[in-house]
């Protein structure tokens, strides 16, 4: 595994906007493996056509005043398989911003790196989550 400069770039790219004029089902794996987990329980795609529905709601969001801050990206690949984590902010219009972990892996098809996977989360302190408090 070496890290990669290329994916650290789209990764700018994609979390900047400068790819909003990319068709969303031009940036996602053709893949029946691709899947896309976010923050909340209803947020699981594994059906490629619906995660190209919601990147395009989410590109709509931007759109509307949210900002991607990105924090320090970490880019890695081997082969034709590559990921990027991040800990990155999304800035509300309001002002606030929302911490965000997130792991990205690509492929590359045909010369051209495309999402395979996408996990979001928030991080909750363990001692926050009711579950974990008696153990």
């Amino acid at each position: 595994m070496e890290r990669s400069q290329e994916l650290l770039d789209l990764n700018r790219r994609f979390t900047g906007g400068e790819l909003s004029n990319v068709p969303a089902d031009q940036l996602i794996s053709n893949s029946p493996a691709v899947s896309v987990i976010g923050t909340d329980p209803t947020e699981w795609f594994t059906d490629r056509a619906a995660i190209v529905q919601m990147l395009e709601a989410q590109r709509q969001a931007m759109g509307q005043g949210i900002q991607n801050i990105p924090g320090n990206p970490q880019a890695w690949a081997e082969g034709d398989l590559g990921w990027v984590v991040d800990q990155t902010k999304l800035r509300l219009p309001n002002g606030v911003e929302v911490q965000l972990r997130v792991t990205t892996i690509f492929h590359r098809e045909g010369g051209t790196w495309k999402g395979v996977h996408q996990h979001s989360s928030i991080g909750v302190p363990n001692d926050q989550v009711e579950a974990f408090r008696d153990l």
